[in-house]
Protein backbone atom coordinates (compact mmCIF):
# COMPACT_ATOMS: atom_id res chain seq x y z
CA UNK A 1 0.00 0.00 0.00
CA UNK A 2 1.32 3.44 -0.98
CA UNK A 3 -0.44 5.85 1.37
CA UNK A 4 -0.74 9.60 0.93
CA UNK A 5 -0.91 11.68 4.11
CA UNK A 6 -4.28 13.32 4.59
CA UNK A 7 -5.97 11.55 1.67
CA UNK A 8 -8.36 8.77 2.62
CA UNK A 9 -11.31 9.23 0.27
CA UNK A 10 -9.62 7.97 -2.92
CA UNK A 11 -7.85 4.76 -3.89
CA UNK A 12 -6.18 3.34 -6.99
CA UNK A 13 -5.95 -0.47 -7.25
CA UNK A 14 -3.42 -1.97 -9.68
CA UNK A 15 -3.94 -5.44 -11.18
CA UNK A 16 -1.22 -7.47 -12.89
CA UNK A 17 -1.42 -9.88 -15.83
CA UNK A 18 -1.12 -13.67 -16.12
CA UNK A 19 1.76 -15.09 -13.98
CA UNK A 20 2.53 -11.56 -12.76
CA UNK A 21 2.36 -10.15 -9.24
CA UNK A 22 2.30 -6.88 -7.33
CA UNK A 23 6.09 -6.71 -7.05
CA UNK A 24 6.81 -6.50 -10.79
CA UNK A 25 8.82 -3.37 -11.50
CA UNK A 26 6.09 -1.82 -13.65
CA UNK A 27 3.58 -2.16 -10.77
CA UNK A 28 5.95 -0.78 -8.14
CA UNK A 29 7.06 2.24 -10.17
CA UNK A 30 3.52 3.06 -11.29
CA UNK A 31 2.28 2.97 -7.69
CA UNK A 32 5.11 5.25 -6.56
CA UNK A 33 4.29 7.80 -9.27
CA UNK A 34 0.59 7.78 -8.46
CA UNK A 35 1.27 8.27 -4.75
CA UNK A 36 3.63 11.15 -5.49
CA UNK A 37 0.75 12.87 -7.30
CA UNK A 38 -1.57 12.40 -4.32
CA UNK A 39 -3.27 9.10 -5.21
CA UNK A 40 -3.21 6.46 -2.45
CA UNK A 41 -2.39 3.31 -4.41
CA UNK A 42 -2.64 -0.39 -3.62
CA UNK A 43 -0.76 -3.08 -5.54
CA UNK A 44 -2.38 -6.51 -5.24
CA UNK A 45 -1.25 -10.03 -6.08
CA UNK A 46 -4.16 -12.31 -6.85
CA UNK A 47 -4.35 -15.58 -4.92
CA UNK A 48 -1.56 -17.96 -5.91
CA UNK A 49 0.54 -15.22 -7.53
CA UNK A 50 3.78 -13.87 -6.09
CA UNK A 51 3.87 -14.14 -2.30
CA UNK A 52 0.10 -14.29 -1.87
CA UNK A 53 -1.59 -17.30 -0.35
CA UNK A 54 -3.32 -20.04 -2.30
CA UNK A 55 -2.26 -22.03 -5.34
CA UNK A 56 -1.83 -20.63 -8.83
CA UNK A 57 -3.53 -23.66 -10.35
CA UNK A 58 -6.71 -22.73 -8.46
CA UNK A 59 -6.80 -19.24 -10.00
CA UNK A 60 -9.78 -18.32 -12.17
CA UNK A 61 -11.25 -15.02 -13.34
CA UNK A 62 -14.16 -15.49 -10.90
CA UNK A 63 -11.71 -16.16 -8.04
CA UNK A 64 -9.68 -13.07 -8.90
CA UNK A 65 -12.87 -10.99 -8.97
CA UNK A 66 -13.56 -12.33 -5.48
CA UNK A 67 -10.06 -11.20 -4.47
CA UNK A 68 -10.94 -7.69 -5.63
CA UNK A 69 -14.18 -7.72 -3.65
CA UNK A 70 -12.17 -8.68 -0.54
CA UNK A 71 -9.84 -5.72 -1.14
CA UNK A 72 -12.77 -3.32 -1.51
CA UNK A 73 -14.32 -4.68 1.68
CA UNK A 74 -11.16 -3.59 3.50
CA UNK A 75 -11.35 -0.12 1.93
CA UNK A 76 -14.74 0.81 3.38
CA UNK A 77 -15.40 4.53 3.42
CA UNK A 78 -13.32 5.24 0.31
CA UNK A 79 -15.56 7.35 -1.90
CA UNK A 80 -13.69 7.11 -5.20
CA UNK A 81 -11.95 3.93 -6.30
CA UNK A 82 -10.20 3.39 -9.63
CA UNK A 83 -9.12 -0.03 -10.89
CA UNK A 84 -6.30 -0.35 -13.46
CA UNK A 85 -5.70 -3.70 -15.14
CA UNK A 86 -2.71 -4.58 -17.33
CA UNK A 87 -2.47 -7.33 -19.95
CA UNK A 88 -4.75 -10.15 -18.74
CA UNK A 89 -5.76 -7.60 -16.12
CA UNK A 90 -7.17 -5.68 -19.09
CA UNK A 91 -9.81 -8.40 -19.29
CA UNK A 92 -10.19 -8.87 -15.55
CA UNK A 93 -10.76 -5.15 -14.87
CA UNK A 94 -13.89 -4.74 -17.03
CA UNK A 95 -15.06 -8.20 -15.99
CA UNK A 96 -14.82 -7.17 -12.34
CA UNK A 97 -16.83 -3.98 -12.80
CA UNK A 98 -19.72 -5.91 -14.36
CA UNK A 99 -20.47 -7.10 -10.83
CA UNK A 100 -18.64 -4.70 -8.50
CA UNK A 101 -20.20 -1.24 -8.56
CA UNK A 102 -18.16 0.34 -5.80
CA UNK A 103 -15.53 1.15 -8.45
CA UNK A 104 -15.86 4.66 -9.87
CA UNK A 105 -13.42 4.39 -12.76
CA UNK A 106 -11.76 1.51 -14.59
CA UNK A 107 -8.76 1.35 -16.96
CA UNK A 108 -8.29 -1.67 -19.26
CA UNK A 109 -4.78 -1.82 -20.74
CA UNK A 110 -5.06 -3.38 -23.26
CA UNK A 111 -8.75 -3.81 -23.53
CA UNK A 112 -10.03 -7.35 -24.02
CA UNK A 113 -13.60 -8.23 -24.96
CA UNK A 114 -13.10 -11.93 -25.68
CA UNK A 115 -9.91 -13.88 -25.01
CA UNK A 116 -11.21 -16.68 -27.22
CA UNK A 117 -11.97 -14.43 -30.19
CA UNK A 118 -8.51 -12.87 -29.92
CA UNK A 119 -7.05 -16.38 -30.30
CA UNK A 120 -9.25 -17.14 -33.31
CA UNK A 121 -7.95 -14.03 -35.06
CA UNK A 122 -4.38 -15.34 -34.74
CA UNK A 123 -5.15 -18.83 -36.08
CA UNK A 124 -6.18 -20.21 -39.48
CA UNK A 125 -9.90 -19.96 -40.40
CA UNK A 126 -12.09 -22.79 -39.17
CA UNK A 127 -10.45 -23.29 -35.77
CA UNK A 128 -13.78 -22.98 -33.96
CA UNK A 129 -15.13 -26.04 -35.82
CA UNK A 130 -11.84 -27.91 -35.42
CA UNK A 131 -12.05 -27.64 -31.65
CA UNK A 132 -15.43 -29.40 -31.67
CA UNK A 133 -14.05 -32.33 -33.68
CA UNK A 134 -11.96 -34.85 -31.74
CA UNK A 135 -9.89 -36.09 -34.68
CA UNK A 136 -9.37 -32.61 -36.09
CA UNK A 137 -8.28 -31.40 -32.63
CA UNK A 138 -5.58 -34.08 -32.53
CA UNK A 139 -4.33 -32.93 -35.92
CA UNK A 140 -4.32 -29.34 -34.67
CA UNK A 141 -2.31 -30.39 -31.63
CA UNK A 142 0.26 -32.14 -33.84
CA UNK A 143 0.61 -29.01 -35.97
CA UNK A 144 1.07 -26.78 -32.92
CA UNK A 145 3.63 -29.11 -31.32
CA UNK A 146 5.63 -29.05 -34.56
CA UNK A 147 5.48 -25.24 -34.66
CA UNK A 148 6.61 -25.10 -31.03
CA UNK A 149 9.84 -26.81 -32.08
CA UNK A 150 10.49 -24.13 -34.70
CA UNK A 151 9.12 -20.91 -33.24
CA UNK A 152 10.13 -19.61 -29.80
CA UNK A 153 7.06 -17.41 -29.44
CA UNK A 154 4.67 -20.25 -30.30
CA UNK A 155 6.54 -22.48 -27.86
CA UNK A 156 6.20 -19.91 -25.07
CA UNK A 157 2.56 -19.09 -25.84
CA UNK A 158 1.27 -22.66 -25.72
CA UNK A 159 3.58 -24.09 -23.06
CA UNK A 160 2.92 -21.13 -20.74
CA UNK A 161 -0.79 -21.22 -21.57
CA UNK A 162 -1.14 -24.95 -20.90
CA UNK A 163 0.67 -24.58 -17.59
CA UNK A 164 -1.38 -21.52 -16.61
CA UNK A 165 -4.74 -23.10 -17.48
CA UNK A 166 -3.70 -26.63 -16.44
CA UNK A 167 -4.57 -27.85 -19.96
CA UNK A 168 -3.31 -31.14 -21.38
CA UNK A 169 -3.03 -30.02 -25.01
CA UNK A 170 -3.07 -26.89 -27.19
CA UNK A 171 -6.62 -27.62 -28.35
CA UNK A 172 -7.84 -28.04 -24.78
CA UNK A 173 -6.22 -24.73 -23.87
CA UNK A 174 -8.08 -22.89 -26.62
CA UNK A 175 -11.40 -24.56 -25.75
CA UNK A 176 -10.99 -23.45 -22.13
CA UNK A 177 -10.64 -19.86 -23.33
CA UNK A 178 -14.19 -19.88 -24.71
CA UNK A 179 -15.60 -18.89 -21.33
CA UNK A 180 -13.37 -15.80 -21.12
CA UNK A 181 -15.69 -13.28 -22.73
CA UNK A 182 -17.65 -10.20 -21.73
CA UNK A 183 -20.46 -11.13 -24.10
CA UNK A 184 -23.75 -11.07 -22.23
CA UNK A 185 -22.50 -9.07 -19.24
CA UNK A 186 -20.79 -5.97 -20.61
CA UNK A 187 -24.07 -4.05 -20.32
CA UNK A 188 -23.72 -4.32 -16.52
CA UNK A 189 -20.76 -1.93 -16.54
CA UNK A 190 -21.78 1.53 -15.36
CA UNK A 191 -18.57 3.21 -14.20
CA UNK A 192 -16.26 5.49 -16.19
CA UNK A 193 -14.13 3.35 -18.55
CA UNK A 194 -10.79 4.05 -20.26
CA UNK A 195 -9.88 1.50 -22.93
CA UNK A 196 -6.25 1.48 -24.08
CA UNK A 197 -5.05 -0.04 -27.34
CA UNK A 198 -1.66 -0.38 -29.05
CA UNK A 199 -1.27 -0.23 -32.81
CA UNK A 200 0.91 -3.33 -33.13
CA UNK A 201 -0.42 -5.41 -30.26
CA UNK A 202 -0.90 -8.57 -32.30
CA UNK A 203 -1.89 -10.66 -29.27
CA UNK A 204 -5.22 -8.88 -28.86
CA UNK A 205 -5.53 -7.03 -32.15
CA UNK A 206 -8.96 -5.40 -32.51
CA UNK A 207 -10.15 -6.42 -29.05
CA UNK A 208 -9.88 -3.01 -27.40
CA UNK A 209 -12.12 -1.38 -30.00
CA UNK A 210 -14.55 -4.30 -29.74
CA UNK A 211 -14.76 -3.70 -25.99
CA UNK A 212 -15.12 0.05 -26.43
CA UNK A 213 -17.92 -0.32 -28.99
CA UNK A 214 -19.84 -2.68 -26.70
CA UNK A 215 -19.90 -0.28 -23.73
CA UNK A 216 -22.90 1.92 -22.99
CA UNK A 217 -21.34 3.63 -19.96
CA UNK A 218 -19.20 6.82 -20.02
CA UNK A 219 -16.10 5.77 -21.96
CA UNK A 220 -12.92 6.85 -23.71
CA UNK A 221 -10.65 5.02 -26.16
CA UNK A 222 -6.95 5.74 -26.74
CA UNK A 223 -4.85 4.15 -29.47
CA UNK A 224 -1.08 4.34 -28.98
CA UNK A 225 0.92 4.39 -32.20
CA UNK A 226 4.30 3.49 -33.62
CA UNK A 227 4.97 7.20 -34.10
CA UNK A 228 4.76 7.61 -30.32
CA UNK A 229 6.94 4.53 -29.77
CA UNK A 230 4.08 3.06 -27.72
CA UNK A 231 2.64 0.60 -30.23
CA UNK A 232 3.48 -2.70 -28.47
CA UNK A 233 1.49 -4.68 -25.90
CA UNK A 234 0.64 -2.45 -22.91
CA UNK A 235 2.95 0.18 -24.44
CA UNK A 236 6.05 -1.72 -23.38
CA UNK A 237 9.11 0.44 -23.93
CA UNK A 238 7.10 3.65 -23.67
CA UNK A 239 5.27 3.35 -20.37
CA UNK A 240 5.75 7.06 -19.64
CA UNK A 241 3.67 7.91 -22.72
CA UNK A 242 0.66 5.90 -21.60
CA UNK A 243 1.10 6.85 -17.94
CA UNK A 244 0.65 10.51 -18.79
CA UNK A 245 -2.63 9.80 -20.60
CA UNK A 246 -3.88 7.54 -17.79
CA UNK A 247 -3.00 10.06 -15.08
CA UNK A 248 -4.69 12.92 -16.95
CA UNK A 249 -7.84 10.83 -17.39
CA UNK A 250 -7.91 9.89 -13.71
CA UNK A 251 -7.51 13.54 -12.70
CA UNK A 252 -10.45 14.49 -14.90
CA UNK A 253 -12.97 11.75 -14.13
CA UNK A 254 -12.23 11.63 -10.41
CA UNK A 255 -11.87 15.40 -9.99
CA UNK A 256 -8.38 15.15 -8.53
CA UNK A 257 -5.91 17.94 -7.82
CA UNK A 258 -2.35 16.66 -7.89
CA UNK A 259 0.06 17.36 -5.06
Amino acid sequence: MHDVAGVNDKLIILAHGVTGDKDREIMVELAKMLAEMGWPTMRISFSGNGNSGGHFTDSTISKECDDLVAVLDQAKGTKKVAFIGYSMGGYLAPRAVTREHRITACVANGGLYSVYESVLCNNPPGLDAILDDGEASLEYDSTIYALMEENLYVQWYYSNGMWTFNADSPSELIRMMRTYTLRGCVSDISCEMLILDSEHDMNIHGQAMMLYDSLSCPKEYILFTEEEGADEHCQMGAISVSNERIFNWLDRVLDHNRL
